[in-house]
């Protein structure tokens, strides 16, 4: 059975309200409170840790922060360019005899224009893109042309036999360059095929990595180049190392943008034949070419020619860049890679080309299996085969 019972015996029990601590009705009440006793609330702090986001972030935060505050410690450097066309930059390959430093040029020379060199001699300017180029220098073990290396080269390759290590031809380079100005370096381990096993290879490149830290900078940019492909290095590794150069930002140095320098590409002896001849000791004219650097080159200025002296500038004229960059034109400069026909290359001392040149005089090479040439060329043929001179032919 139910039983049942009235309201009147029984009275209903309410559970007691409780009054928020926290929120934001609860922030109101306790600022009116505080408002109508006259007191001024105080600021309420975030919590760092449930509002600062994650590690990461961070860390990302405080790496901009400092990176903002050590550019602003340095002085702006101005670029000091008076040209529109900006000279090619500088790489030089550096180390000892027999690591592998004429391959090296020859490899990313194919890399960039798709030509074999037969020979390194000289200064050799190609186009890198749009808007770069690179010029490749040899330095021999000379000392005198380490120390002119160093004060011209923007970017240096470091040459290194991994099957032997470094040697004192590396030391003594890194030593010159520290007295001026130490451009770029970058690390290129050679004859890595050497190595029998994966566990010697790893150790020694392990153990090169970190001397080579010590010498030149913690974390320095280290390529390691495997065995010969067809006598050059593989195109994957001249394909990283190409981009690598390509994307480096150098640091200008006040002294060069001060000074104004001259890397000879070539020369040419403008002394009559007859004078040398009758006197080798006689005062020479001499033509220089090559892309002016830093501050403008003015003429009757003294220059410093190495390993020769002090001499005065006669004539200084301005000729068409024999490696010109691509067309400004708005059409090819959407264009993300650079086509057959834009990939100069510039190397007047190499046997490279058709023109040759020489101390004496300059050769032309003609393909004697073609049979339609031109009017010049015909000429030449004529010339070289001719029994007598010119001048005594003149002379009747």
């Amino acid at each position: 059975f139910f039983g049942c019972s009235s309201m009147a015996d029984t009275e209903q029990s309410h559970k007691k309200h409780i009054a928020p601590r926290v929120g934001k009705s609860h922030d109101k009440k306790h600022a009116s409170k505080l408002k109508k006793q006259g007191i001024v609330a105080k600021p309420t702090k975030l919590n760092n840790k449930a509002f600062g986001g994650s590690g990461r972030d961070n860390r990302r935060e405080l790496q901009r922060k400092l990176d903002r505050q050590e550019r602003n410690a340095h002085i702006p450097k101005n670029d000091r360019v008076y040209l529109d066309v900006i000279p090619p930059t500088v790489v030089a390959v550096v180390g000892p005899p027999s690591c592998g430093k004429t391959t090296l040029i020859r490899s990313l020379v194919k890399r960039f224009c798709r030509q074999n060199l037969k020979t390194v001699k000289g200064p050799i300017t190609v186009n890198a893109g749009r808007s770069r180029r690179i010029t490749f220098i040899e330095c021999t073990q000379d000392l005198n042309v380490m120390s002119d290396v160093a004060r011209v080269a923007d970017i240096v390759l470091l040459m290194v036999d991994a099957s032997y290590g470094f040697e004192m031809e590396t030391f003594e380079f890194l030593n010159i360059a520290q007295s001026h100005g130490f451009p770029k370096v970058l690390g290129c381990l050679s004859y890595l095929d050497k190595f029998k096993t994966a566990k010697k290879l790893k150790r020694t490149k392990k153990a090169l990595k970190h001397r080579f830290w010590k010498e030149v900078a913690q974390g320095s940019k280290l390529f390691y180049l495997s065995g010969l492909s067809h006598g050059l290095y593989p195109e994957k590794e001249m394909v990283n190392l190409g981009k690598f150069i390509t994307l480096t930002q150098t640091k200008s140095q006040v002294w060069r943008t001060t000074h104004p320098a001259v890397l000879v590409d070539r020369l040419e002896d403008l002394t009559p034949t007859a004078d040398v001849s009758e006197d080798p000791d006689c005062n020479r004219k001499v033509c220089m070419y090559g892309y002016i650097r830093g501050k403008a080159l003015r003429p009757q200025q003294k220059v410093h020619l190495p390993g020769i002296g002090d001499f005065e500038v006669g004539e200084i004229s301005a000729l068409e860049d024999p490696c010109p960059l691509p067309a400004k034109d708005r059409v090819k400069q959407k264009q993300r890679h650079l086509t057959d026909k834009m990939k100069r290359l510039h190397a007047p001392m190499c046997d490279f080309g058709d023109l040759v040149y020489d101390k004496h005089a300059v050769f032309l090479t003609v393909d004697q299996s073609t049979k339609q040439v031109g009017l010049g060329v015909e000429m030449l043929k004529e010339l070289a085969s001719d029994q007598y001179h010119v001048d005594e032919k003149l002379k009747g």
